[in-house]
Protein backbone atom coordinates (compact mmCIF):
# COMPACT_ATOMS: atom_id res chain seq x y z
CA UNK A 1 0.00 0.00 0.00
CA UNK A 2 1.28 3.47 -0.81
CA UNK A 3 2.10 5.66 2.15
CA UNK A 4 -0.41 8.28 3.19
CA UNK A 5 0.98 11.61 4.33
CA UNK A 6 1.13 12.02 8.09
CA UNK A 7 0.76 15.80 7.95
CA UNK A 8 4.19 16.50 9.49
CA UNK A 9 6.23 19.43 8.21
CA UNK A 10 9.72 19.05 6.78
CA UNK A 11 11.10 21.03 9.72
CA UNK A 12 9.58 18.59 12.20
CA UNK A 13 11.11 15.64 10.37
CA UNK A 14 14.47 17.40 10.15
CA UNK A 15 14.39 17.88 13.89
CA UNK A 16 14.04 14.13 14.27
CA UNK A 17 10.61 14.22 15.90
CA UNK A 18 9.16 11.47 13.74
CA UNK A 19 5.83 9.71 14.24
CA UNK A 20 4.35 6.57 12.68
CA UNK A 21 2.65 7.35 9.36
CA UNK A 22 -1.06 8.09 9.56
CA UNK A 23 -2.07 4.95 7.69
CA UNK A 24 -0.36 2.73 10.25
CA UNK A 25 -1.94 4.65 13.13
CA UNK A 26 -5.40 4.39 11.61
CA UNK A 27 -5.01 0.67 11.01
CA UNK A 28 -3.77 0.06 14.55
CA UNK A 29 -6.59 2.11 16.04
CA UNK A 30 -9.22 0.28 13.97
CA UNK A 31 -7.85 -3.09 15.06
CA UNK A 32 -7.97 -1.98 18.70
CA UNK A 33 -11.53 -0.63 18.43
CA UNK A 34 -12.68 -3.85 16.80
CA UNK A 35 -11.12 -5.92 19.59
CA UNK A 36 -12.60 -3.62 22.24
CA UNK A 37 -16.12 -3.66 20.81
CA UNK A 38 -16.15 -7.44 20.38
CA UNK A 39 -14.99 -7.86 23.98
CA UNK A 40 -17.64 -5.45 25.27
CA UNK A 41 -20.31 -7.27 23.26
CA UNK A 42 -19.29 -10.65 24.72
CA UNK A 43 -19.34 -9.24 28.24
CA UNK A 44 -22.75 -7.67 27.63
CA UNK A 45 -24.19 -10.99 26.46
CA UNK A 46 -22.71 -12.78 29.46
CA UNK A 47 -24.28 -10.26 31.85
CA UNK A 48 -27.78 -10.35 30.32
CA UNK A 49 -27.36 -7.42 27.89
CA UNK A 50 -27.37 -4.44 30.29
CA UNK A 51 -25.60 -2.23 27.72
CA UNK A 52 -28.06 -3.08 24.96
CA UNK A 53 -31.05 -2.69 27.29
CA UNK A 54 -29.85 0.70 28.52
CA UNK A 55 -29.28 2.04 25.02
CA UNK A 56 -32.64 0.71 23.87
CA UNK A 57 -34.56 2.41 26.67
CA UNK A 58 -32.64 5.68 26.24
CA UNK A 59 -33.35 5.80 22.52
CA UNK A 60 -36.81 4.26 22.24
CA UNK A 61 -38.31 5.44 25.51
CA UNK A 62 -39.50 2.23 27.18
CA UNK A 63 -37.79 -0.85 28.72
CA UNK A 64 -36.80 -3.74 26.49
CA UNK A 65 -38.85 -6.93 26.96
CA UNK A 66 -37.14 -9.89 25.31
CA UNK A 67 -39.43 -12.45 26.95
CA UNK A 68 -42.62 -11.28 25.26
CA UNK A 69 -41.71 -8.49 22.82
CA UNK A 70 -44.67 -6.60 21.40
CA UNK A 71 -43.27 -3.59 19.56
CA UNK A 72 -41.41 -3.62 16.25
CA UNK A 73 -38.23 -2.30 17.86
CA UNK A 74 -38.34 -4.92 20.62
CA UNK A 75 -38.85 -7.67 18.06
CA UNK A 76 -35.78 -6.46 16.17
CA UNK A 77 -33.82 -6.90 19.42
CA UNK A 78 -35.27 -10.40 19.85
CA UNK A 79 -34.26 -11.27 16.29
CA UNK A 80 -30.69 -10.07 16.86
CA UNK A 81 -30.30 -12.13 20.03
CA UNK A 82 -32.25 -15.29 19.21
CA UNK A 83 -32.91 -15.75 15.48
CA UNK A 84 -30.07 -17.63 13.76
CA UNK A 85 -31.79 -18.20 10.44
CA UNK A 86 -28.94 -19.22 8.07
CA UNK A 87 -30.51 -17.12 5.31
CA UNK A 88 -29.96 -13.92 7.27
CA UNK A 89 -26.15 -13.64 6.78
CA UNK A 90 -26.64 -14.47 3.10
CA UNK A 91 -28.96 -11.56 2.36
CA UNK A 92 -27.19 -9.21 4.79
CA UNK A 93 -24.11 -9.78 2.64
CA UNK A 94 -24.49 -7.24 -0.19
CA UNK A 95 -22.43 -9.48 -2.47
CA UNK A 96 -24.05 -12.86 -1.80
CA UNK A 97 -27.48 -11.24 -1.80
CA UNK A 98 -27.06 -10.77 -5.54
CA UNK A 99 -26.72 -14.52 -6.12
CA UNK A 100 -29.62 -15.20 -3.75
CA UNK A 101 -31.77 -12.81 -5.78
CA UNK A 102 -30.71 -14.56 -8.99
CA UNK A 103 -31.79 -17.89 -7.52
CA UNK A 104 -35.04 -16.37 -6.25
CA UNK A 105 -36.14 -14.38 -9.32
CA UNK A 106 -34.14 -15.92 -12.15
CA UNK A 107 -31.01 -14.61 -13.81
CA UNK A 108 -32.62 -12.25 -16.33
CA UNK A 109 -34.97 -10.57 -13.85
CA UNK A 110 -32.28 -10.22 -11.20
CA UNK A 111 -29.79 -8.72 -13.64
CA UNK A 112 -32.35 -6.16 -14.76
CA UNK A 113 -33.05 -5.19 -11.14
CA UNK A 114 -29.52 -5.04 -9.71
CA UNK A 115 -27.06 -2.14 -9.95
CA UNK A 116 -24.13 -3.12 -12.23
CA UNK A 117 -21.24 -4.54 -10.19
CA UNK A 118 -17.76 -3.78 -11.59
CA UNK A 119 -15.28 -4.98 -8.97
CA UNK A 120 -15.18 -7.26 -5.90
CA UNK A 121 -12.00 -7.72 -3.84
CA UNK A 122 -10.81 -8.71 -0.39
CA UNK A 123 -7.51 -6.89 -1.09
CA UNK A 124 -8.43 -3.20 -1.15
CA UNK A 125 -4.77 -2.15 -1.39
CA UNK A 126 -4.88 -3.53 -4.94
CA UNK A 127 -8.19 -1.89 -5.88
CA UNK A 128 -8.02 -0.84 -9.54
CA UNK A 129 -10.70 1.32 -11.14
CA UNK A 130 -9.09 1.56 -14.56
CA UNK A 131 -11.58 1.39 -17.40
CA UNK A 132 -14.66 1.76 -15.20
CA UNK A 133 -17.42 4.37 -15.57
CA UNK A 134 -16.75 7.78 -14.00
CA UNK A 135 -19.63 7.46 -11.53
CA UNK A 136 -18.96 4.76 -8.94
CA UNK A 137 -19.91 3.68 -5.41
CA UNK A 138 -17.30 1.89 -3.27
CA UNK A 139 -18.61 0.06 -0.21
CA UNK A 140 -18.06 -2.99 2.01
CA UNK A 141 -20.40 -5.95 1.67
CA UNK A 142 -20.74 -6.59 5.42
CA UNK A 143 -21.83 -3.24 6.82
CA UNK A 144 -24.33 -0.42 6.51
CA UNK A 145 -23.94 3.27 5.62
CA UNK A 146 -20.26 2.96 4.72
CA UNK A 147 -19.85 4.47 1.25
CA UNK A 148 -17.46 6.45 -0.90
CA UNK A 149 -18.54 8.00 -4.18
CA UNK A 150 -16.60 8.81 -7.33
CA UNK A 151 -18.49 11.53 -9.16
CA UNK A 152 -17.83 12.35 -12.82
CA UNK A 153 -15.52 15.33 -13.19
CA UNK A 154 -14.77 15.67 -9.48
CA UNK A 155 -11.54 14.97 -7.55
CA UNK A 156 -11.17 11.42 -6.25
CA UNK A 157 -8.36 10.19 -3.98
CA UNK A 158 -7.95 6.50 -4.81
CA UNK A 159 -5.18 5.97 -2.25
CA UNK A 160 -7.37 7.31 0.54
CA UNK A 161 -10.28 5.13 -0.60
CA UNK A 162 -7.96 2.10 -0.62
CA UNK A 163 -6.99 2.84 2.97
CA UNK A 164 -10.57 3.49 4.10
CA UNK A 165 -11.63 0.23 2.44
CA UNK A 166 -8.93 -1.62 4.35
CA UNK A 167 -10.21 -0.12 7.60
CA UNK A 168 -13.76 -1.20 6.75
CA UNK A 169 -12.63 -4.80 6.31
CA UNK A 170 -10.79 -4.83 9.64
CA UNK A 171 -13.90 -4.20 11.70
CA UNK A 172 -16.81 -6.49 12.55
CA UNK A 173 -19.96 -4.48 11.97
CA UNK A 174 -22.65 -4.13 14.63
CA UNK A 175 -20.78 -5.71 17.54
CA UNK A 176 -22.05 -3.53 20.37
CA UNK A 177 -25.65 -3.70 19.15
CA UNK A 178 -25.49 -7.50 18.74
CA UNK A 179 -26.21 -7.45 14.98
CA UNK A 180 -25.36 -11.10 14.47
CA UNK A 181 -26.27 -11.46 10.78
CA UNK A 182 -23.29 -9.34 9.72
CA UNK A 183 -20.68 -11.28 11.67
CA UNK A 184 -20.27 -14.48 9.57
CA UNK A 185 -20.01 -12.55 6.29
CA UNK A 186 -16.72 -13.00 4.37
CA UNK A 187 -15.65 -9.37 4.02
CA UNK A 188 -15.14 -7.79 0.62
CA UNK A 189 -15.08 -4.40 -1.07
CA UNK A 190 -17.59 -3.87 -3.86
CA UNK A 191 -17.50 -1.28 -6.64
CA UNK A 192 -20.91 -0.58 -8.15
CA UNK A 193 -22.04 1.87 -10.78
CA UNK A 194 -23.46 5.10 -9.40
CA UNK A 195 -27.21 5.52 -9.90
CA UNK A 196 -27.46 9.33 -10.23
CA UNK A 197 -30.35 11.73 -10.16
CA UNK A 198 -30.65 14.35 -12.88
CA UNK A 199 -28.34 16.69 -10.93
CA UNK A 200 -25.67 13.98 -10.59
CA UNK A 201 -26.25 13.31 -6.89
CA UNK A 202 -26.96 9.77 -5.60
CA UNK A 203 -30.42 8.33 -6.15
CA UNK A 204 -33.16 8.51 -3.52
CA UNK A 205 -33.87 5.47 -1.32
CA UNK A 206 -37.32 3.82 -1.16
CA UNK A 207 -37.57 1.44 1.82
CA UNK A 208 -40.50 -0.97 1.84
CA UNK A 209 -41.16 -2.62 5.21
CA UNK A 210 -42.62 -6.11 4.74
CA UNK A 211 -44.07 -8.69 7.11
CA UNK A 212 -44.64 -12.32 6.08
CA UNK A 213 -44.36 -11.45 2.41
CA UNK A 214 -46.69 -8.44 2.51
CA UNK A 215 -45.56 -4.81 2.16
CA UNK A 216 -46.97 -2.75 5.01
CA UNK A 217 -45.20 0.63 5.10
CA UNK A 218 -43.00 2.71 2.81
CA UNK A 219 -40.34 5.16 3.93
CA UNK A 220 -38.68 7.21 1.18
CA UNK A 221 -35.44 9.05 1.91
CA UNK A 222 -34.82 12.02 -0.36
CA UNK A 223 -31.58 14.02 -0.82
CA UNK A 224 -29.75 11.29 1.09
CA UNK A 225 -26.39 13.04 1.41
CA UNK A 226 -27.39 16.70 1.31
CA UNK A 227 -30.23 17.72 3.61
CA UNK A 228 -31.81 14.26 3.79
CA UNK A 229 -35.44 13.88 4.84
CA UNK A 230 -37.90 10.98 5.00
CA UNK A 231 -41.54 10.77 3.97
CA UNK A 232 -43.87 7.89 4.87
CA UNK A 233 -46.45 6.31 2.58
CA UNK A 234 -49.08 3.60 2.67
CA UNK A 235 -48.62 0.68 0.25
CA UNK A 236 -50.85 2.43 -2.31
CA UNK A 237 -48.81 5.65 -2.12
CA UNK A 238 -51.06 7.60 0.24
CA UNK A 239 -49.55 9.85 2.92
CA UNK A 240 -48.53 8.22 6.18
CA UNK A 241 -47.96 10.39 9.23
CA UNK A 242 -45.02 8.40 10.60
CA UNK A 243 -41.60 9.80 11.34
CA UNK A 244 -38.45 9.04 13.27
CA UNK A 245 -38.10 11.19 16.39
CA UNK A 246 -36.22 14.34 15.49
CA UNK A 247 -37.35 14.39 11.86
CA UNK A 248 -39.15 17.44 10.54
CA UNK A 249 -42.49 16.27 9.08
CA UNK A 250 -42.45 16.56 5.30
CA UNK A 251 -44.87 15.86 2.48
CA UNK A 252 -43.89 14.79 -1.03
CA UNK A 253 -45.53 12.96 -3.94
CA UNK A 254 -44.91 9.20 -3.87
CA UNK A 255 -41.81 8.06 -5.77
CA UNK A 256 -42.29 7.08 -9.42
CA UNK A 257 -42.69 3.34 -10.07
CA UNK A 258 -43.85 2.74 -6.49
CA UNK A 259 -46.53 0.26 -7.57
CA UNK A 260 -43.95 -1.86 -9.40
CA UNK A 261 -41.56 -1.67 -6.46
CA UNK A 262 -44.35 -2.90 -4.18
CA UNK A 263 -44.96 -5.91 -6.42
CA UNK A 264 -41.27 -6.80 -6.41
CA UNK A 265 -40.98 -6.26 -2.64
CA UNK A 266 -43.83 -8.71 -2.07
CA UNK A 267 -42.10 -11.34 -4.19
CA UNK A 268 -38.65 -10.75 -2.71
CA UNK A 269 -39.88 -10.71 0.89
CA UNK A 270 -41.84 -13.97 0.64
CA UNK A 271 -39.26 -16.17 2.48
CA UNK A 272 -39.00 -13.81 5.48
CA UNK A 273 -41.18 -13.11 8.51
CA UNK A 274 -39.84 -9.57 8.26
CA UNK A 275 -37.47 -7.78 5.90
CA UNK A 276 -37.11 -4.28 4.53
CA UNK A 277 -36.63 -4.19 0.76
CA UNK A 278 -34.72 -1.09 -0.32
CA UNK A 279 -34.75 0.38 -3.83
CA UNK A 280 -32.79 3.24 -5.38
CA UNK A 281 -34.72 5.58 -7.66
CA UNK A 282 -33.53 8.53 -9.73
CA UNK A 283 -37.00 9.52 -10.91
CA UNK A 284 -36.80 7.75 -14.27
CA UNK A 285 -35.74 4.24 -13.24
CA UNK A 286 -35.11 2.16 -10.12
CA UNK A 287 -32.86 -0.66 -8.90
CA UNK A 288 -32.65 -2.92 -5.86
CA UNK A 289 -30.27 -1.53 -3.26
CA UNK A 290 -30.25 -4.01 -0.36
CA UNK A 291 -32.29 -6.12 2.04
CA UNK A 292 -32.32 -4.94 5.65
CA UNK A 293 -33.03 -7.23 8.61
CA UNK A 294 -32.38 -4.83 11.51
CA UNK A 295 -34.02 -1.50 10.67
CA UNK A 296 -32.13 1.16 12.60
CA UNK A 297 -30.84 -1.69 14.78
CA UNK A 298 -34.25 -1.56 16.46
CA UNK A 299 -33.37 1.81 18.01
CA UNK A 300 -35.50 4.26 16.01
CA UNK A 301 -38.13 6.08 18.05
CA UNK A 302 -41.32 6.46 16.03
CA UNK A 303 -43.61 9.47 16.10
CA UNK A 304 -46.32 8.69 16.98
CA UNK A 305 -45.15 5.80 19.17
CA UNK A 306 -48.25 3.77 18.28
CA UNK A 307 -46.68 2.87 14.92
CA UNK A 308 -43.97 0.95 16.76
CA UNK A 309 -46.62 -1.34 18.25
CA UNK A 310 -48.79 -1.38 15.12
CA UNK A 311 -45.84 -2.70 13.13
CA UNK A 312 -44.97 -5.13 15.88
CA UNK A 313 -48.50 -6.57 15.72
CA UNK A 314 -47.94 -7.46 12.05
CA UNK A 315 -44.84 -9.54 12.84
CA UNK A 316 -45.09 -13.03 14.30
CA UNK A 317 -41.67 -14.14 15.48
CA UNK A 318 -40.51 -17.66 14.56
CA UNK A 319 -41.77 -20.30 16.97
CA UNK A 320 -44.36 -17.96 18.44
CA UNK A 321 -47.27 -18.34 16.04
Amino acid sequence: MSNVTDGMTGATRAAGRTRPDSAARRIARTRFLDWRDRARARIDRARGLPRLRAEFEARVGYPLDLTDPQSFNAKIQWRKIHDRNPLHPVVADKYRMRQWLTDHLGAARAEALLVPLHRVTDRPADLDLTGLPDGLVIKPNHASRMLRFRYPGKPFDLEEVRLISQLWLLKQYGSLRQEWAYWPIPRRIMVEELVPRADGSPADDVKIICFHGKPAYVMAEFNRFNGAYQVGYTPDGGPLGIFNKGDVPRVAPPPPHLARMMELAEEISAPFDHVRVDFLTNGTDFALNELSLYRGSGMNRFVPESYDFDMGALWTLPGRG
